[in-house]
């Protein structure tokens, strides 16, 4: 979990979190068992990321960054 610390993602819906490596491989072998719920996983995740840290976010997030520092009145 520590690799996914800050990161606002659903563990077993978007991401497979696990502290240890031996769990962890057993999830990624249930994963590669399941094509469908490994595509599933993915794409929810994919969606995820794109939404929250993509171009566009991160635009946006700068935007009201810069549009609240140029609305703060000079000392």
């Amino acid at each position: 979990s520590v690799g996914a610390e800050g990161l606002e993602l659903i563990n077993n819906q978007e991401v497979v979190i696990e502290d240890n490596p031996m769990q962890f491989a057993a999830r990624v072998v249930e994963l590669l068992g399941n094509p469908d719920r490994c595509r599933q996983l993915g794409r929810k995740g994919r969606s995820r990321v794109q939404r929250e840290y993509g171009w566009k976010a991160i635009g946006e997030k700068l935007r009201s960054v810069y549009t609240s520092l140029s609305e703060k009145p000079k000392e």
